[in-house]
């Protein structure tokens, strides 16, 4: 994850998170990636959507619900309902309206 920018408009955009195999992806270092997230998120500028769905086949709905209300800062969260890891049919448009609100 790129830090915040400040000469440069940033977002960050968090698409089906994988929580469940991130520490396998990325080589048990996954407090890095944390660390990483939290600073991201305390910065003053951020921008940060996590987008996830209820159906996701690596992470399940009760993981990112607690995952989600521990993280603080400037955060928006949104869950689509029927929404798959892989993002198709009703679900991926939903998404796609919810990315363009969010965008600047």
């Amino acid at each position: 994850m790129f830090p915040v920018m400040p000469s440069v408009k940033t977002s960050h955009l968090l698409l089906s998170y994988p929580l469940g195999p991130r520490s396998w992806l990325t080589l048990f270092n996954s407090s890095t990636y944390t660390k990483a997230l939290d600073d991201v998120l305390q910065h003053p500028e951020s921008n940060v959507l996590v987008i996830f769905g209820d159906k996701d086949e690596f992470t399940s709905q009760s993981s990112y619900g607690k995952w989600t209300s521990e993280l603080k800062g400037n955060v928006e969260i949104a869950e689509v309902v029927d929404g798959s890891h892989f993002w198709h049919g009703r679900s991926a448009q939903e998404l796609v309206k919810l990315v363009r609100k969010w965008l600047p």
